[in-house]
């Protein structure tokens, strides 16, 4: 206390809107008292924060992988594959395009206005693009030359399956046939070709090497694969209990290589890809269980490079963004999924959040802009009501906390505080207003650290200031 002055209370009405989820979003929301009591009497204003806020650390804490397929690329068994300072408040709500951060560069090919949101593209490219489905087929299914087996049908015993390939040689070596069978019903589990290697002392040691099927305890075959030397090589089919097709592919020396699809129990299609030495290297496209087309996306070495989009079940575009080399480059933007209608959007560059980012309502209302400078808030930041479309707070942030002039309003647009925050907390002079625009004294005065030491100046001016509409002056 100073004199009789009462300390005022850190939160007169509890958290405020800015706080709201800080510790699950620390990364996007201010200081836990940087608005200052008053806008809690619109807690609705903090969806639209809060909204911008998970998006933009959700965007942050996103990976050349995230929301792609696994990576299955790499064999690691017999029968298994890895799956793998204080102003008025005043200023009048911005039509156009904020300005960009200072320092902040827009990628190339950005929007010129950060805050128009692009519209759903007319098309998609056709899936898969570029690429004769037949060919990659056929190369999928292709024997390799160096495992290419000498049949000889003689070797076939009574309950061997037909259509195994029982060989002579493999790729020009002599090769055997190994069965294995339940010890109690004598179901045949495992048939395979391999090469016999003398040992040093003279024991033999058995390589896989050719084709080896494998079957359930019921009798049903569960795969189909061809190996070279113990190491998987040739096209891999697997399937499901129930006879169906669990997916297809094709390694080289125990990496995924070409083409790999995978599909539903009941036989659709739900994911296409292309893979170079184990990694996604390709177009890579995934379907609902309906046939509805998932998400489309391109890698390079396993790395997102290209646009990538993603869609609802009932195929409403649901975010649309690009990478190069595995980072987020260039303009991001996600669609309501109930609408398509865009909502948050803003521009990577480097794989971090550069210039405004914008949230927008229903119907395309500006709800909330952020200016960032390599992924930290620096810059303006302004929030409006969701309903009437009216500013109610506008304040400017460094370094990812709020430093600066501040002012907030009610959603009718009377003043609701003004003052000035460093390194996140609330200095020097805060005036604040009733929502009958008489100045509350109680919390009014000079702030140190957030916290009240004193009354308002002497020469303090009590009345209101003009509302939103007016020049923001130093805001």
């Amino acid at each position: 206390p100073v004199g009789d002055t009462p300390r005022a209370p850190r939160f007169p009405h509890g958290p405020s809107p800015s706080n709201i989820g800080i510790r699950r979003v620390a990364a996007m929301t201010p200081h836990r008292s940087q608005t200052g009591p008053g806008p809690l009497r619109q807690p609705r204003w903090a969806a639209a924060l809060v909204a911008l806020a998970v998006c933009a650390s959700a965007c942050a804490e996103g990976g050349s992988g995230a929301g792609g397929p696994g990576d299955p690329g790499r064999s690691d068994g017999r029968d298994r594959v890895i799956e793998a300072g204080g102003v008025e408040p005043g200023g009048a709500p911005t039509e156009g395009a904020p300005a960009a951060a200072t320092g902040a560069g827009r990628p190339a090919g950005a929007s010129a206005d950060p805050r128009t949101a692009p519209d759903p593209p007319a098309s998609v490219p056709a899936d898969p693009s570029g690429y004769d489905e037949d060919a990659l087929l056929a190369e999928m299914r292709a024997i390799p030359d160096d495992v290419a087996p000498e049949l000889d049908p003689d070797r076939l015993a009574p309950g061997d399956p037909t259509d195994f390939p029982a060989a002579r040689t493999i790729g020009g070596t002599p090769v055997e046939i190994v069965r294995e069978h339940h010890p109690v019903t004598g179901t045949l589990l495992r048939i395979a070709t391999v090469r016999v290697d003398e040992q040093v002392d003279g024991a033999a040691q058995r390589v896989l090497h050719g084709p080896e099927w494998l079957y359930y305890d019921t009798g049903a075959l569960r795969t189909r694969s061809w190996w070279r030397d113990d190491v998987k090589h040739g096209p891999i089919e697997r399937y499901r209990l129930v006879g169906t097709l669990d997916f297809e592919g094709r390694f080289e020396d125990g990496f995924l290589e070409g083409l790999r699809r995978e599909y539903t129990k009941a036989g659709k299609l739900v994911e296409w890809a292309i893979y170079r030495g184990g990694r996604l290297h390709g177009p890579s496209v995934r379907w609902y269980p309906n046939g509805q087309k998932k998400e489309h996306a391109r890698y390079v070495g396993g790395e997102l490079d290209g646009v990538r989009r993603k869609w609802t079940r009932e195929g409403v575009l649901t975010l649309e963004e690009s990478y190069v080399a595995g980072r987020r480059e260039g303009r991001h933007t996600e669609f309501d999924p109930a609408t398509g209608e865009p909502r948050r959007w803003g521009d990577f560059e480097g794989g971090e959040r550069t210039g405004v980012w914008t949230e927008a309502g229903p119907g395309g209302a500006i709800r909330a802009t952020q200016e960032f400078v390599a992924g930290v808030r620096h810059g303006l930041f302004e929030l409006r009501d969701p309903d009437s479309g009216q500013l109610v707070e506008r304040s400017r942030f460094a370094d990812g906390v709020k430093s600066g002039p501040s002012a907030t309003w009610y959603s009718d647009g009377t003043p609701q505080a003004a003052g000035r925050h460093g390194a996140g907390a609330r200095v020097g002079v805060w005036r604040y207003w009733r929502n009958d625009g008489s100045l509350n004294d109680s919390w009014s005065g000079v702030y140190e650290d957030d916290v009240r030491v004193g009354p308002l100046p002497s020469d303090g001016d009590g009345a209101a200031p003009e509302g939103p509409d007016a020049d923001a002056g130093g805001v």
